[in-house]
C-alpha cells in the first residue's frame, strides 16, 4: 500500500470525525450547524497557515502561497464557496437524521466523483476497482438502508429533509473534490487549503449572521470540540486528502473515501449510542473489502 492511500485512509478517518465533533459543538455549546461549519473552516484554515509558517519550511511556505494567489485564484474561491454550501447542507442535516444515513447520503460523492473522473480525466476503470467499488457502494448503502427509518423528531417527513440536505451535499463535494484535483497537480496543496478554507470561514461566518444563527458558544467546553473539529477533521483530515489527491486518480480516490460514512457509523455507535444493526455491521464489512480491493489497484 503506498503512501498516497495511506494518507487518503487517514485523511477519511479523520473527516469520519467531524459529524461527531460538530453534533458536540452544537450540543456543548449551543452553536447553530452552520456555524459548526464555520469554526471547522476558520480554525482548519489556521492550522493550514501555521503550516504554511513552519519555521523549517517557511520561506518555501510563503512562496508556494505566492505562487498559488497568482496562478489558480479563481478556482481556489469556486472550491470554498462549493465546501461552504456542502458543509451548510450537510451540519444542517444532522437535525433531522442520524450522522451514519447522513454521511453516507453524503457520500454519494464516491458515485458521481468516479464518472466525472472518467468523462473529465479520461480515467480508466480496471475490473478490480470496479469490483471493488461495487462492493464499497453497495456496503455504504447498505449502513444506511438497514436503520430505523424516522427522522431525529421521530417523524419521516423530517428524515426526507434530512436526507435531502445530505444529498445536496454530494453533488457539492463532487465539484469541490473535480476542482481541487485539478488545481493541486501544481502542488502547494497547504496554500490551497489555506485559500479555500478561508473562503468557506467567509461565507459561512455571513450565512450564520444573515440567518441570524448562534456562532460563538455558550459554554468552554465546547472549544475543545471546536479545535478538534477544525485541526482533525479539516486541517489533517482534507489537507491529507488534497495531497493524496496529487498523486492518486480522482475515481480511486472517491472509492477509498468511502471509509469516512463507515467510520462515522463506528464512531456514531462508539460515541454517540447510534446502535448498528446486525445487517449494517455486515456492510460495513462489505464495505471495507471493496475499499481494500480498490486500495491494491
Amino acid at each position: 500500500m503506498n503512501r498516497a492511500i495511506i494518507q487518503l485512509l487517514i485523511g477519511a478517518l479523520a473527516i469520519g470525525l467531524s459529524p461527531i465533533f460538530a453534533k458536540w459543538v452544537v450540543l456543548t455549546g449551543n452553536v447553530s450547524p452552520i456555524g459548526a461549519g464555520f469554526w471547522r473552516m476558520g480554525i482548519g484554515s489556521l492550522g493550514f497557515g501555521l503550516l504554511i509558517l513552519l519555521p523549517s519550511d517557511r520561506q518555501l511556505g510563503l512562496a508556494e502561497l505566492r505562487s498559488t494567489l497568482k496562478k489558480s485564484p479563481l478556482p481556489i474561491v469556486l472550491a470554498g464557496i462549493l465546501f461552504a454550501c456542502d458543509l451548510t447542507a450537510w451540519h444542517t442535516s444532522f437535525e433531522y437524521t442520524s450522522v451514519s444515513s447522513s454521511t453516507l447520503l453524503a457520500n454519494l460523492s464516491s458515485i458521481f466523483v468516479p464518472v466525472c473522473g472518467v468523462l473529465f480525466f479520461r480515467e480508466k476503470f480496471k475490473s478490480k476497482l470496479a469490483i471493488g467499488g461495487v462492493l464499497a457502494l453497495i456496503g455504504g448503502f447498505g449502513i444506511a438502508f438497514f436503520r430505523n427509518a424516522v427522522g431525529r423528531d421521530g417523524s419521516h417527513d423530517s428524515l426526507l429533509l434530512g436526507e435531502g440536505l445530505a444529498f445536496m451535499t454530494a453533488f457539492f463535494y463532487t465539484a469541490y473534490m473535480l476542482i481541487i484535483k485539478r488545481i493541486v497537480g501544481g502542488g502547494a496543496p497547504r496554500s490551497i487549503m489555506f485559500i479555500s478554507s478561508g473562503v468557506s470561514a467567509i461565507i459561512l461566518c455571513l450565512l450564520a449572521i444573515f440567518l441570524e444563527q448562534t456562532i460563538w458558544p455558550h459554554a468552554n467546553a465546547a472549544w475543545v470540540w471546536i479545535f478538534a473539529l477544525g485541526l482533525i477533521s479539516q486541517t489533517m483530515g482534507q489537507g491529507l486528502i488534497a495531497k493524496a489527491l496529487m498523486v492518486l486518480p480522482v475515481s480511486q480516490s472517491a472509492l477509498i473515501l468511502l471509509a469516512a460514512p463507515t467510520s462515522s457509523a463506528v464512531f456514531g455507535w462508539l460515541l454517540l449510542g447510534e446502535a448498528l444493526t446486525a445487517p449494517q455491521i455486515g456492510s460495513i464489512g462489505i464495505t471495507l473489502l471493496g475499499i481494500a480491493l480498490v486500495a491494491r489497484r
